[in-house]
């Protein structure tokens, strides 16, 4: 057996990560989403303003998203990169186990 953490303590920081992006994303997408206009629009430049107000929640969105995607992606990556650890350990002490004492 190769002496390292469980598989447990190996996916606990990357799981906080991805609670820290996903409690984050919700922050940023409640503050964006309060984003609103005193008003109705009249005036050319308070057209202007709402799509600048769009352009802001847009761009704030896509980052939400990128953001939420790269910490998916961390996620799967650790826990397939611990499975694959752990799946080598066990064949490899199988294979030691299988060819015995000289």
């Amino acid at each position: 057996m190769l002496d390292r953490d469980s598989t447990p303590e190996v996916l606990r920081p990357v799981k906080a990560y991805v609670h820290a992006m996903t409690s984050g994303a919700g922050q940023v997408g409640a503050t964006v989403g309060g984003f609103t206009l005193p008003c109705r629009p009249s005036s050319s430049l308070d057209h202007a303003l709402v799509g600048e107000l769009d352009w802001i929640t847009e761009t704030f969105g896509n980052a939400v998203r990128s953001c939420l995607g790269r910490a998916e992606v961390a996620l799967r990556e650790a826990v397939d990169g611990t499975n694959a650890h752990d799946i080598a350990d066990i064949l490899g002490a199988a294979a030691v186990r299988s060819h015995g004492p000289a």
